[in-house]
């Protein structure tokens, strides 16, 4: 507690006490939920990667994104990134719910007139936008990539997205020829359509491009591989081929 009437000499001792009273958690875009289990299992000793995965899952959770989800449904995609200051003693389930609830909070009006408004559901626009998340490093792009995946979903072409195949390996790293080849529900170079979960967790920019896509003419993608994270975007495959040599892209 602060009062007005403090000295200078006063409130630098509160703040000066203040850290050893709060235990400081960040939650990076991007993190699927083991690495947010082993970021709360750093912060918070006592909290087992185990326990933590065991409580994120939606239970008798309340939160209108959740909507219509089973209660064995795991919470991969709900806890938003963000950093977070709680108690050292604070449990997993009251660290799962303040995610979730900042994921409300951040974006859930958002989500929920988009489902409304595109006739589909919040937890399908959740998995876009997580593939969206580990696609868009300039996150001005993230409108435009969900623009292209959202056209490809509409003609039934398969998502060939990258993401979706590190998650199913289990490792955030460029995808092999071997692991194109695997044979997952998220190998979306093999199965048509969104991956059953989420993969990640989306950050603002990339839900809020999910939840409104881009209305482009693009249906490829290509990194620059010039160090700004940026794409080159194609309307035909002759066009995105051309843009691969352009930019030394496999």
């Amino acid at each position: 507690m602060v009062s007005p009437a403090f000295t200078p000499r006063e409130l630098a001792r509160v703040f000066e006490k203040a850290p050893s009273e709060q235990t400081v958690l960040r939650i990076i875009e991007g993190w699927r939920l083991s690495e947010t289990a082993a970021a709360v299992n750093k912060a918070f000793p006592t909290i087992t990667v185990e326990e933590f995965l065991k409580t994120a899952v939606v239970g008798q959770r309340q939160n209108t994104v959740l909507a219509g989800l089973p209660a064995d449904t795991s919470l991969e995609g709900f806890l938003f990134p963000d950093t977070y200051f709680f108690k050292p003693t604070a449990t997993a389930t009251q660290i799962v719910d303040a995610l979730l609830d900042q994921f409300e909070l951040r974006v859930g009006r958002t989500l929920r007139q988009a489902a409304v408004d595109r006739k589909t559901t919040i937890y399908d626009i959740v998995k876009l936008g997580s593939i969206v998340e580990r696609e868009a490093r300039d996150r001005q792009e993230s409108a435009t990539i969900a623009g292209v995946y959202t056209n490809r979903l509409e003609i039934e072409m398969k998502l060939d997205a990258d993401p979706t195949v590190q998650y199913a390996v289990g490792e955030w790293r460029e995808p092999t020829i071997q692991d194109l080849e695997i044979d997952s529900p998220y190998n979306t170079y093999k199965v048509a359509g969104l991956p059953p979960t989420p993969i990640c967790s989306p950050g603002q920019a990339a839900l809020e491009g999910a939840a409104n896509p881009a209305r482009v003419p693009y249906f490829y993608f290509v990194a620059k591989n010039d160090g700004t994270g940026d794409h080159a975007f194609a309307r035909t495959l002759e066009e995105h081929e051309a843009n691969r040599i352009k930019y030394g892209n496999k």
